[in-house]
């Protein structure tokens, strides 16, 4: 496995342990420990989640790991390895936001998802002004046993 530095400690085994691999709060990491904890990640072959990941950020890790993540500006997520198989039944899920200012935490919502091999309906913008974007998918909503909203000031929602 990977050596890693004295000042990250990756949980490269939770996959085996939880079946959930291991996540990457990355606002606050210096570019050195995101360096580490990619080419970690990179040679041990676990995938991993980015979160909070800025433009920056990533374009700084893309110039030494060329095509090692994929990275959407949107969500400010990358994944390490790439998204996992896809889970096959289970229930339905679908992410919803009430304005188009939520679609950040939605995108972050569907991506983390993705990631752990679930897809899901999106619903975006269909808060009060826009409320018959929402009635006219409510049999598709219906249909969902998880429906998770992404709404700041949209209390409608």
């Amino acid at each position: 496995m990977a050596e890693q530095p004295s000042d990250i400690k990756l949980d490269l085994a939770r996959a085996e342990r939880t079946g959930l691999s291991e996540a990457v709060f990355c606002e606050a990491k210096s570019d050195g420990q995101l360096a580490a904890i990619t080419r970690t990640a990179l040679e041990a072959e676990r995938p991993m989640l980015y979160t909070r990941l800025a433009a920056e950020q990533f374009a700084r890790l893309e110039a030494d790991f060329p095509k090692g993540l994929d990275y959407d500006p949107i969500s400010k997520t990358a994944f390490v390895g790439g998204p996992g198989k896809p889970v096959a039944g289970g229930a339905g899920i679908a992410v919803v936001s009430g304005g188009s200012s939520d679609l950040p935490v939605a995108r972050e919502a569907v991506r983390t998802l993705n990631f752990y091999g679930r897809q899901a309906l999106e619903v975006h913008d269909v808060g009060v002004a826009g409320l018959w974007r929402l009635t006219e998918r409510l049999d598709e909503l219906r249909a969902c046993r998880i429906i998770i909203c992404c709404a700041g000031m949209e209390a409608a929602l």
